[in-house]
C-alpha cells in the first residue's frame, strides 16, 4: 500500500483543500501506517492487531462516521492522563517506564512505547506513538489490541498497571452494542469502523477493529495542519 506522508497532506492543506476532504479514514489509516512502518522495520518484527491491519490498508473499506466533536479528550493510563498533542513520550516513559524507540524510514519518522496489559482476562498491547524521532515528542496516537489478534510483540511490562486503561470511549473487550449506545450506528465493514471529528486544522480519528461483536483493537489518532 502506498503511504500518504504528512508532507503530502500538508501540501494539500496549503493549496486550500478543506481538511475533511483530504483526511478521511483511508488517508488517516495511511498516516498511521507511516508511523508504524518505521517501528516494524526497526525491530525486524511485526506489528499486530489493529496497527498491522492499518499498515496493510485493511481499514480502507471500513465504515466511516463523522462526529460533531472529538470522541476522545484524554486517556487515563496507569495514573497518567494522556492528551494527544500535549502529553509527550517522555511523560509516558516517566509514568510507566520503558525506553522510547525511534525509527526513520523514507522520510517518515516515528517514536513509540509499547506495553503489555491484561484486559478482561486477555493479554493486550498498549501503544503510544509520536510522529517524530524526538524521544520527547507529543503523542499523535494511542491505541491497543488484544495480542490474540496478531503476532507476539517485544512490548514491556509497565511499572504501573495498564489493565484499567480508559479511553473515555468503549475500549478493548467492550461489545459492539456498547459502541452503538455511545455513537449510534456502527455497521462495521470488514471488521472496521472509524469515527472522525474535524475542528479547524485538527482532525481526530478513532478506529475500531471488531471481531465477533467484540472490540479487539482501537486507535485514536491526531493530525494537525501546520
Amino acid at each position: 500500500m502506498a503511504a500518504f506522508s504528512g508532507g503530502l497532506i500538508e501540501d494539500a492543506l496549503r493549496r486550500g483543500k478543506p481538511l475533511g476532504d483530504i483526511m478521511r479514514s483511508i488517508v488517516l489509516a495511511a498516516a498511521v501506517s507511516a508511523l508504524l512502518l518505521g517501528a516494524a522495520r526497526a525491530d525486524e518484527g511485526h506489528l499486530s492487531g489493529l496497527p498491522a491491519a492499518l499498515l496493510g490498508g485493511a481499514a480502507a473499506e471500513g465504515t466511516q462516521h463523522e462526529l460533531p466533536k472529538a470522541p476522545v479528550t484524554s486517556i487515563s493510563a496507569g495514573g497518567l492522563t494522556a492528551v494527544l498533542g500535549k502529553t509527550t513520550l517522555g511523560d509516558v516513559a516517566s509514568a510507566l517506564g520503558g525506553t522510547v524507540a525511534t525509527a526513520s524510514d523514507g522520510g517518515q519518522d516515528a517514536s513509540w512505547l509499547c506495553y503489555t496489559a491484561t484486559i478482561g482476562g486477555q493479554a493486550a498491547y498498549i501503544w503510544f506513538l509520536a510522529n517524530s524521532t524526538d524521544a520527547n515528542g507529543a503523542l499523535d496516537l494511542v491505541g491497543g489490541n488484544f495480542s490474540s489478534v496478531g503476532k507476539s510483540q517485544p512490548c514491556v511490562a509497565p511499572k504501573v498497571s495498564l489493565d484499567d486503561i480508559n479511553f473515555s470511549v468503549p475500549g478493548l473487550g467492550a461489545s459492539q452494542s456498547a459502541l452503538q449506545q455511545q455513537f449510534g450506528t456502527v455497521a462495521a465493514r470488514y471488521g472496521f469502523v472509524a469515527y472522525s471529528s474535524e475542528h479547524g486544522s485538527n482532525l481526530q480519528n478513532l478506529n475500531y477493529l471488531i471481531k465477533d461483536d467484540v472490540i479487539v483493537g482501537l486507535a485514536v489518532t491526531r493530525i494537525s495542519a501546520p
